[in-house]
């Protein structure tokens, strides 16, 4: 929350005598007008936003609210120098207000001051006005002067009282100009910037105009891809109210219709399955709402196109976003479609809660994290008693939050290693380097690549792959051998790869087995645990026949975690206190734990997919390698804390975990 009140420079202002020069700072405008552009750029990109908060604008602004007599028109324009991108509206109440003054738009403004909110920026709306527009902050302008290579758009109105007023916004590099004229004088500004292609505006309205569009734009009117995007995003305002909104170019006319897939049955047929509730009052912890419908149809064994699957959550007539199953599989996830909607109090609180561009929610808290919760569950059900999944959705959830565990121990344990932050764990000797052993004149080399680069452990139904063994001669003798390679259970031995007699010459490195792939099925390998795949040469040669002259081996494990080794044991999920959020603690093996809430609110906001899960727990872990660190005789992140001042030691730690963040995103 901004504090208004402290914002009138009295701090310094006090201490100024009259004579020094004050200066604005300077802003390199193309770059932000680039940076709000990305933001749109994040969800649908430039094309959609423009359409989005095109409509959005004109919508907020009709006469009638039902949207009798309302309609808007898409147009492409050409003069003899320049093109024109050119959206005008009708049944508004066009941008009533005056031209303000910097000094007079040091506040939000009221809602009939619609020419100066035009022509600011972040400004919002008191939740009193937000009742019924839909706009914030005043960004989606910008998107409009993103869209055009000079970024330069005109905009005209046609008020109530007869006057009529033109207005131009340019983006150089250093300012964010405007200026405006009225009635004849804005009449011939306009003829002269066009070139006479457009018109005065003739009914009570609102007009923008941007100028030498970008290709990405033209080309999407033309192609049909932006009356797509107006149907997929204002289907309810053109099902509900007759929206008019037409699209001219090149001698064409063409009206925004609801798509053919958005026409969705009200019952179970042939080709679809039907979800359907209506006017029921929901509540998911201390969060109440009203659903007004929710609609959810799966057209069965036919795909939907992606920019429909999911359920919509419609707001004023707008499409938001949509919501997916979380776990559902693909092929029956894109069969999936639907719209929830929601009364005026619940909509005024997902307001509150929406980014400004319209395009999704902070689903971490409130009315959006309820709301979510609620879709999820409708869609759970509705895939288990009208689609046959039968899927535990707790079994799912617990599977990816252990995934989730082990990616972030795993990460946790190796950049602890690197930065030589040990515990009181002891490495166990390598095999080869200085504290190793010798390599032998004669040996096996074992290589092999698993499902998942980080971990030893293989699922049923997944592969071992590219199983590799070679048999190294460095003697000055030929070698002639059995070779035997073999998969086993502890003792039990549970299948042979190979089995064969193999001649080495002197001085070489010999391929005798694979590449390989192993198929590890349920019925091959019934037990979950430790395997191993074993290669062993017994020698054939007169002189030492019978001996074993090397054997090697690969573990891997059979739907089971291999046991953690380095730092962290295991991560320990609890519910408890909202306001804790974990520690960790010292394990059973010497090694530690890292605990954390699942009830602590950045955990629920990151508990889906397993990506961000790991995420969030390796920024747990990396405090808590900071942590373990300082209980260390000698810390290696940070240099005789002891000896430091509070903030110098809040500082450090800041820079430590930093640097590990670092090391994991590298």
């Amino acid at each position: 929350m901004i504090e208004s009140g402290l914002l009138d420079g009295s701090f310094v202002r006090k201490h100024l005598t009259g004579q020094e020069t004050l200066r604005p700072t300077v802003i390199f405008w193309p770059n932000e007008v680039a940076a709000i552009a990305d933001a749109y750029l994040q969800h649908r990109g430039l094309v959609h936003g423009v359409q989005k908060d095109a409509i959005q604008n004109s919508w907020d602004a009709r006469e009638d609210k039902k949207g009798r007599n309302w309609s808007m028109t898409f147009e492409l324009i050409e003069s003899k120098a320049h093109g024109f991108f050119v959206f005008s509206d009708r049944g508004t109440k066009g941008l009533t207000g005056k031209v303000l003054k910097p000094e007079e738009m040091d506040q939000d403004l009221p809602e009939d001051q619609r020419w100066g909110r035009f022509e600011s920026l972040a400004f919002k709306k008191t939740p009193e006005q937000e009742k019924a527009p839909l706009g914030s902050r005043g960004r989606g302008k910008f998107i409009f002067v993103a869209a055009s290579r000079r970024y330069t758009i005109l905009y005209d109105t046609l008020r109530k009282d007869g006057v009529y007023r033109l207005g131009v916004r340019w983006v150089v590099p250093t300012q964010s100009l405007l200026c405006s004229w009225e009635n004849d004088e804005a009449r011939q500004k306009l003829f002269d910037m066009t070139e006479g292609a457009l018109k005065p505006l003739d009914e009570v309205g609102t007009r923008v105009i941007i100028v030498d569009p970008k290709d990405e734009l033209v080309e999407a009117l033309r192609n049909g891809t932006v009356a797509r995007f107006i149907g997929e995003t204002w289907w309810e305002i053109i099902e509900k109210y007759a929206a008019n909104i037409v699209l001219k170019f090149d001698q064409k006319e063409v009206r925004a219709v609801k798509p053919n897939d958005l026409e969705l049955p009200e019952n179970d047929t042939k080709d679809y399955a039907v979800w359907s509730k209506k006017n029921e009052k929901q509540k998911r912890g201390n969060v109440s709402f009203f659903v007004k419908r929710l609609q959810i149809v799966s057209a069965k064994k036919r795909s939907i196109s992606e920019d429909l699957r999911g359920v919509a959550i419609q707001r004023g007539g707008m499409k938001i976003c949509s919501i997916s199953h979380r776990y559902l599989p693909q092929n029956i996830s894109e069969t999936i479609l639907g719209y929830v909607t929601l009364d005026e109090d619940a909509e005024r609180e997902l307001r509150q809660l929406e980014d400004p561009e319209h395009y999704s929610f902070d689903f971490s808290k409130g009315t959006a994290r309820a709301l979510r919760d609620y879709i999820q569950e409708e869609l759970d059900e509705f895939a288990k008693r009208k689609l046959g999944w039968g899927a535990d959705i707790r079994q799912i959830k617990r599977a990816n939050q252990q995934e989730a565990e082990r990616q972030a121990i795993w990460a946790a344990n190796r950049i602890a290693k690197k930065l030589g932050v040990l515990g009181k764990i002891r490495e166990k000797t390598r095999r080869k380097g200085a504290k190793g052993r010798e390599w032998k004149e004669i040996r096996l080399r074992l290589d092999c690549e698993f499902p998942k680069e980080d971990t030893i452990r293989i699922n049923w139904g997944q592969k071992l792959r590219e199983i590799v063994l070679e048999a190294v001669n460095d003697s000055s003798k030929p070698l002639y051998f059995k070779l035997k390679i073999f998969i086993r259970l502890y003792d039990k031995v549970v299948k042979t790869l190979l089995e064969k007699d193999i001649t080495v010459q002197p001085s070489t490195t010999l391929q005798v087995f694979g590449p390989q792939t192993e198929q590890i099925e349920k019925k091959s390998y019934p037990e979950k645990g430790k395997y191993f795949v074993v290669g062993r040469m017994v020698s054939l040669m007169p002189e030492d026949k019978g001996s074993e002259l090397d054997e090697i081996k690969q573990a891997f494990f059979v739907e089971k975690d291999p046991p953690l080794k380095g730092l962290f044991e295991k991560c320990e999920p609890i519910g408890t206190d909202p306001t804790w959020i974990g520690t960790v603690e010292k394990g059973d093996e010497g090694g530690w734990t890292l605990v954390y809430n699942i009830d602590h609110p950045s955990y629920l906001a990151n508990d889906e997919p397993v990506e961000k899960q790991t995420d969030y727990l390796f920024r747990l872990a990396a405090h808590g390698i900071c942590i373990i660190d300082l209980e260390a005789k000698k810390s290696k992140l940070i240099e005789k804390p002891e000896d430091l001042e509070r903030h110098e030691f809040a500082d450090s730690l800041l820079q430590a975990i930093g640097r590990i963040m670092y090391e994991y995103h590298s």
